[in-house]
């Protein structure tokens, strides 16, 4: 249904931003090493935000 469309459209915009914006902190002029490892913080962080969002998420049956 629209769930699953839903679903589908925001992985896809999110890896297309996540792509965009590591790559913008890899090419920048501080280097590759300092871009890769911004870029790397940043999705160790958001990786934690969202493992401890789901832990808030409480289900209604």
């Amino acid at each position: 249904g629209n769930a699953g469309g839903v679903f589908n459209t925001s992985r896809q915009v999110g890896g297309a931003l996540a792509v965009a914006v590591f790559g913008a902190l890899i090419s920048a002029p501080a280097g590759f090493e300092h871009g890769l490892r911004v870029s790397l913080a940043l999705a160790a962080a958001v990786t934690l935000s969202a493992a401890l969002a789901t832990t808030r998420i409480t289900t209604v049956r």
